[in-house]
């Protein structure tokens, strides 16, 4: 195995700490009525794909009522969530460009 992928492999999170921080923003949006769904590696995961993955990626039609680290360039928020001892980066997409949005609020 090369340096590089033993390097990114080290600072992966579990898929289970992963899902675990993904179910915390998901029961916030449902509060809400934020209709988001799993992006990136966590969702190739969840499909059967091995891939490793340092953050919880996901879609939403609206921003949540949580302190964000960083507002994402293209849209969104940064979450930081305790899971198991560790801190996991929830990127919270909600475009913001003149792509049509990838969900709609459910309301």
């Amino acid at each position: 195995m090369n340096r590089l992928r033993r390097s990114s492999e080290d600072h992966a999170i579990a898929p289970e700490a992963a899902l675990k921080a993904a179910e915390k923003v998901w029961q916030e949006a449902r509060r809400k009525g934020v209709a988001a769904a799993i992006a990136g590696g966590l969702a190739m995961q969840i499909y059967g794909f091995t891939r490793a993955t340092r953050d919880v990626d996901m879609v939403a039609s609206e921003t949540l009522d949580l302190e964000a680290g960083k507002k994402i360039d293209f849209g969104g928020e940064i979450y930081r969530l305790e899971v198991e001892g560790k801190e996991i980066e929830v990127d919270w997409i909600v475009r913001a460009d003149d792509k049509k949005p990838a969900l709609k609020t459910r309301r």
